[in-house]
Formats: structure tokens, C-alpha cells, sequence
């Protein structure tokens, strides 16, 4: 939200005419500069007090690590684990990352892990990428700031991200917040 509200100082600053050069008073710039780079800069240290709070400290250090790689790139980031549990990493823009299987990576896929800058939702590019890859796709993860949101493929759901076609094969489970997971040892 503080974001937001520093952006209309911010676009007033950009979209300032200058006009006449002896009536402009050196005030207006300044104070919209001081705003716009109060608000703004208050949502990164939050970020990480967040992160800190919500996640058990197993996977504290995980969450850190994929949130730090996509906040310092400015990009989204997606996780792919191939059938021999190989771990491949690709980013994408600030706004989008899609499943691109990498040269030497084995199929089927076990898990495609990928970051959404606020909120975990299911995105048209999202489902049309898990649509796209059903046959060789096991598991699928969104991740949002405390929260995550998965879906399995399966062929016997009550409840999946479409009545028809391959998104009918996976399921629609709800957004799990990261500070009420169970953290399990896996073998």
C-alpha cells in the first residue's frame, strides 16, 4: 500500500512543467521528492520483518532465499524439479515467469515452483502453462508474500481449476499460509 501512495507523488514529480523558470518555487519538487521517497522505501523492510514472522525457522532460510533472488532481481523466479530431483532455476520479468524445461532436464517434472510478487493466484499464463505441460507436470506451487497456493494433478477431484480440458486433471486447493504449515522430513 505504501508503494501505491508513494507513486502519486512520484508521477506529479515526473509530470511537473516546468513552465516559466523564474515563477517555479524549488518547494513543490522538493516536498514531493521527500514524499514519494518516504512511502516507497517503506515496503522493503517490511518484506523481510514479514517473511521472519511467518515462516517456521526450517524454512525460514528457504523463503529468504527465493524472496531475496526475485526482490534483488526485480523478477519473477521459477524452480523446476525434474524427474531425478535436479533442481533448475529460470527468471523471468517483473510481471511474468513461465515454465521453460531446460535443455537436460528430465521429464516428467516432480514440482514447478514460481514467485507472484504479492498474492499466490493462479494467473492465465500460470494455467496455461500447467494446461500446457499436464502430461509431463506432477506438482505445481505459487508463491505469494505469506501464503502459497498448490495444485496436484490427479484424475479423481471434486474440485479442480477447470471443469473441462487438461485443467479439469488438476486440483484447487486453498491459499496455505506459511506460519500454519507443518514442516515434515522428507526421505
Amino acid at each position: 500500500v505504501s508503494t501505491f501512495i508513494g507513486m502519486i507523488p512520484t508521477a506529479l514529480l515526473i509530470n511537473l512543467n516546468p513552465g516559466n523558470v523564474n515563477e517555479l518555487s524549488v518547494t513543490y519538487p522538493i516536498v514531493l521528492g521527500i514524499f514519494s521517497g518516504f512511502f516507497i522505501t517503506i515496503t522493503a523492510p517490511n518484506m523481510k520483518a514479514v517473511l521472519m514472522n511467518v515462516n517456521h525457522p526450517n524454512t525460514r532460510g528457504m523463503a529468504f532465499s527465493i524472496y531475496n533472488l526475485a526482490d534483488d532481481l526485480g523478477r519473477e523466479v521459477s524452480i523446476l524439479y525434474d524427474q531425478e530431483s535436479t533442481i533448475w532455476v529460470d527468471v523471468g520479468t517483473s510481471g511474468r515467469v513461465e515454465l521453460a524445461p531446460p535443455i537436460g532436464s528430465l521429464t516428467p517434472y516432480k514440482l514447478w515452483i514460481h514467485t507472484h510478487p504479492r498474492n499466490a493466484y493462479w494467473s492465465s499464463t500460470d494455467k496455461n502453462t500447467i494446461a500446457a505441460y499436464t502430461e509431463i507436470l506432477d506438482e505445481a506451487i505459487v508463491l505469494g508474500h505469506d501464503h502459497f497456493k498448490r495444485t496436484i494433478k490427479s484424475d479423481n477431484l471434486s474440485n479442480s481449476l477447470d471443469v473441462i480440458g487438461p485443467l479439469s486433471r488438476w486440483s484447487d486447493e486453498p491459499i496455505s499460509y506459511y506460519d500454519e504449515c507443518e514442516v515434515s522430513n522428507a526421505n
